[in-house]
């Protein structure tokens, strides 16, 4: 997630309510980073292969 630094916390405490484990990328001006996944991930939905699922997740240890 990209969040404002003056709210992170609200941002953070909304998305694990949501039942996400949030992974900080940093502040705004990261979010268009995250935005510019949306259409490679639209092409793929739209391919017709079916419903697909991913997660960014951090490693063990």
């Amino acid at each position: 997630m990209a969040a404002d630094p003056a709210i992170r916390t609200l941002v953070d405490r909304l998305n694990r309510d949501a039942g996400f484990d949030p992974i900080h990328v940093g502040g705004l001006e990261a979010a268009r980073a995250i935005e510019d996944a949306g259409p490679l991930l639209i092409a793929i939905a739209r391919n017709g292969t079916g419903p697909f699922f991913y997660r960014i997740t951090p490693t063990a240890g």
